[in-house]
């Protein structure tokens, strides 16, 4: 996502500045994008060489827009100005910190499929994927998937474990754009009837699309 930060530079008197100029030190995680006012990056920094004159009492804005890392975190962000004109108060010539917090954002998601029809006491498979749209990272990633009444478990890819009539995997971390593939088996039951399956996928990571998270219904004939 992409953020501005502003510059207000003033001139506080009593006489005109000349050959003003101003240099911002960019975090080193975020993406120039653009300054205004013929700002030019370069090894990190943008800097404005000279602004030319401004006069005693007046200000100018500069912007800079960046994009934010793709993981969270804090980022700080400095600025100083100077001028060949004698200063008599530097101390306001350098800008106090600008902190920014970064916050993760991953757009999990989860699909799943299973046989529309099984025989009675026959083994049967879902295939779950796990999906990350990103951003960011999706940390301590989870899928649960809640088992149909009336079938057995059998046995679960990547870790899966049978917790009450839930199987549960714990899969750690997920980068973005990055998926996983799961498979979970069960036994039908011995009489005929209908299954219905669903299963959800949860990170504390903040999800912009908590929508994808849980699977459609899956509905198997026995």
């Amino acid at each position: 996502q992409n953020f501005t930060y502003t510059i207000t530079v003033t001139n506080l008197g009593p006489t005109l500045t000349a050959s003003l100029s101003v240099t911002d030190s960019l975090p080193a995680s975020v993406t120039f994008v653009s300054a205004s006012a013929g700002g030019v990056f370069g090894g990190g920094q943008v800097v404005w060489e000279d602004l030319g004159v401004l006069a005693a009492g007046a200000a100018t804005n500069l912007t800079i827009t960046v994009t934010a890392p793709a993981n969270g975190g804090s980022l700080t962000n400095t600025a100083v100005v100077s001028s060949p004109t004698s200063d008599p108060n530097p101390t306001n010539n350098v800008t106090p910190p600008l902190i920014t917090t970064v916050t993760a954002q991953a757009d999990v998601g989860l699909t799943k499929t299973g046989p529309a029809n099984v025989n009675a006491s026959a083994n049967l498979t879902y295939n779950l994927t796990v999906t990350n749209l990103g951003p960011s990272t999706a940390s301590s990633l989870s899928v649960t998937d809640a088992l149909p009444v009336g079938v057995t478990f059998v046995s679960a890819s990547g870790g899966g474990v049978l917790s009450g009539s839930s199987v549960i995997w714990n899969l750690g971390n997920l980068a973005a754009n990055a998926g996983s593939n799961l498979t979970l088996t069960v036994t039908a039951p011995a009489n005929g009837g209908s299954l219905t399956n669903t299963a959800v996928v949860s990170s504390p990571t903040s999800d912009p699309n908590p929508t994808n998270n849980v699977t459609p219904p899956v509905t198997t004939t026995v």
